[in-house]
């Protein structure tokens, strides 16, 4: 089961790393997908910028993801 007291443990034990960008705003969203993160969830209107709602993406890389990719890199 997945609580608020592990989220908080695994936040500060380094095991993730999270984006969080505007769905509308593709250069960092592409950005983030070319670097590894995955997409975790959509808020779905949650902002409301230049007149009208826009969505937001939370995005995230596994500490294990990020030492693989590292690794996979300096071979």
């Amino acid at each position: 089961m997945f609580d608020a007291a592990s989220r908080k443990r695994e936040m500060c034990s380094g095991r993730r790393g999270f984006s969080g960008m505007m769905r509308c705003n593709a250069l960092p969203v592409r950005l983030g997908k070319k670097l590894g993160f995955v997409l975790e969830g959509v808020a779905r209107e949650d902002a409301f910028l230049d007149g009208r709602f826009e969505s937001s993406a939370c995005y995230s890389m596994l500490n294990r993801e990020f030492q693989q990719k590292l690794d996979h890199e300096t071979v």
